[in-house]
């Protein structure tokens, strides 16, 4: 058994209080775990592992919010992040799931939103958006989901409607090769590639 000897907010990060054992420092906890401790109190080594794999655990959950300010993620980003993050399986776990219950993380939701942004911002064809969304973790049926009624064709055209000023005074040639290799880049079928310059050249 060891001796709660102090608990004390940190300076640097006030949500966080360093706790010392037997005059020692020990380790920083939460201010909710801070709150269910006491000066005076004698503690277990089991009691000691059991709040340092809670404290893990919200560390973990407070991460995964931060991770999700910048855009959303794939579960398996979110875990390839925490990961990083040196985070213990047990953790990510934790993390994911209560993220997962919360809404924040669904992959479902996450596949739908990147193709109604690709089609918005950065047209992609069908095989293009297969790519990045397998990339990302995303299981194929959940992505067959989200591309129901993509219309290939309609992406085509937004994605070189900015280029075809740029391409305006090329000869019908160069333009060709100018859409055919942009197109093929953004992963447009060559069905739709040659559809659209035939469209053009009407």
């Amino acid at each position: 058994m060891q001796t709660i000897t102090g608990i004390q907010i940190q300076k640097k990060n006030r949500r966080r209080y360093s706790l010392f054992l037997d005059g020692e420092f020990a380790f920083s906890v939460s201010e909710r775990i801070a709150g269910t401790l006491h000066t005076g109190s004698a503690i277990s080594s089991d009691r000691l592992e059991a709040i340092k794999s809670e404290d893990e655990k919200h560390r973990a959950i407070e991460k995964a919010f931060d991770c999700l300010a910048s855009r959303p993620k794939s579960r398996m980003e979110m875990v390839a992040y925490l990961e990083n993050k040196d985070f213990s399986v047990a953790a990510v776990s934790h993390a994911v799931t209560r993220m997962e219950e919360l809404g924040y993380i669904n992959d479902s939701e996450f596949a739908r939103a990147w193709v109604e942004s690709r089609l918005r911002f950065r047209p992609r064809g069908a095989f293009g958006l297969r790519y990045e969304l397998s990339s990302k973790g995303v299981a194929q049926t959940i992505i067959d989901t989200a591309l129901e009624g993509f219309d290939e064709n309609k992406a085509a055209m937004r994605a070189i409607d900015s280029r075809r000023k740029r391409w305006k005074d090329l000869d019908p040639k160069k333009m060709r090769i100018k859409i055919l290799g942009f197109l093929k880049r953004r992963g447009f079928s060559l069905e739709t590639v040659h559809t659209i310059i035939d469209g053009i050249n009407r």
